[in-house]
């Protein structure tokens, strides 16, 4: 299995314990790639999937500044990924690369109907 590919076991890029990379892409709003396939323990795994459903309800009801780590948190594992991308270990965001949906407005189709 190549090194960065989803599931080969790496340390995690946000507390370095053993873990694997899973797939994920993180865009900012202007479209840029914040950071692909981070490696995460099982532990940062939980704390990444924490911003959504049941699971972000309960940190956000017994973590006062849960908002606060989390931001450090994706923004540690942005930092990660420039370094990687630096040594070649994860590939750059493509030059015509962008989010699913970027750059796509419901009023522009609504006006292409009429």
């Amino acid at each position: 299995m190549d090194k960065g590919a989803v599931g080969t076991p790496e340390p995690c890029d946000w507390c370095g314990r053993p873990g694997q990379v899973i797939e994920h892409s993180y865009w900012e709003e202007d479209g840029r790639l914040a950071y692909r396939d981070p490696a995460l323990c099982s532990v940062c795994e939980l704390l990444h999937d924490a911003d959504v459903g049941d699971i972000a309800d309960a940190y956000y009801e017994q973590v006062p500044d849960f908002d606060v780590r989390l931001t450090r948190f994706e923004a540690g594992l942005a930092d990660r990924w420039r370094e990687k991308v630096r040594r070649g270990q994860r590939p750059p965001q493509a030059a015509d690369e962008r989010p699913p949906g970027f750059g796509y407005s419901w009023s522009t189709e609504a006006e292409a109907e009429l």
